[in-house]
Order: structure tokens, then sequence, then C-alpha cells
């Protein structure tokens, strides 16, 4: 995944945003953590939800967890109403739940633990 594939992914966001009400893209699990970042940058203040699924094994192999996780994104893209990130903590937000990495650890940003901090209620 490079650069310019985050900027091709944008532009076919921009170009095919009336035509549809929510985006779907399959990606590989090893950067697809350096993509959402880049592509939450690119597609700010969108209606509509963006979302990448990937999975452990390919979904080409008989047992995986790559259907599952393609039909997932397909009804939560279709059917969900999915703030940006940037507005992920404004109000009615009640609580977070946090899915970490594989090993169970998460990024450690400061400027999200201020944000976490000043949404405390």
């Amino acid at each position: 995944m490079t650069q310019d594939l985050w900027a091709k992914i944008g532009k076919d966001i921009e170009e095919c945003y009336e035509q549809y009400n929510g985006f779907v893209f399959l990606h590989c699990t090893d950067t697809m953590a350096y993509t959402s970042s880049a592509l939450s940058f690119m597609c700010e203040n969108l209606r509509k939800p963006v979302v990448l699924t990937g999975s452990q094994v390919p979904i080409y192999e008989l047992r995986n967890d790559g259907r599952d996780n393609l039909l997932e994104a397909l009804l939560v893209a279709g059917q969900s109403e999915i703030p940006e990130v940037k507005a992920f903590l404004q109000p009615p937000m009640d609580g977070i739940v946090f899915e970490t990495y594989g090993s169970g650890n998460a990024p450690n940003h400061q400027d999200l633990l201020d944000e976490i901090k000043k949404s405390d209620r």
C-alpha cells in the first residue's frame, strides 16, 4: 500500500460519492491501520460510512474469516450511520470499546488520550 493508492481510494470515494450509501474496501491487514488513518484525513466531513475490512486468512481459502468480515462490512456500510473519527467522542456517545491489535496493544497517542479525558463526564 502506497500514498498513491491512498489517493486513488480517496478519489474513488469522491467520484462515486453520490451513487452509494457507503463504501467498503477489501484491504490487507498489515497496512490497514495506515490506510484508515490516511483516509480519515483525506475524507473529512463525509455523511456516509467508509469501511476497510480484511482477514487473517485469505478470503479464497476454504476456511477463512474474510467472508464474514466482508458481509459485516457491507451491512455496516449500507445500514449504519457511523460518525467520523473526529466527531466520534461527541454527545450522545456514552462509552467507547477499543478493539486493539491481535497482541493486545493499542496506539499510545497523547492527543487521543487528551480527547478521551476531555469527554469524561
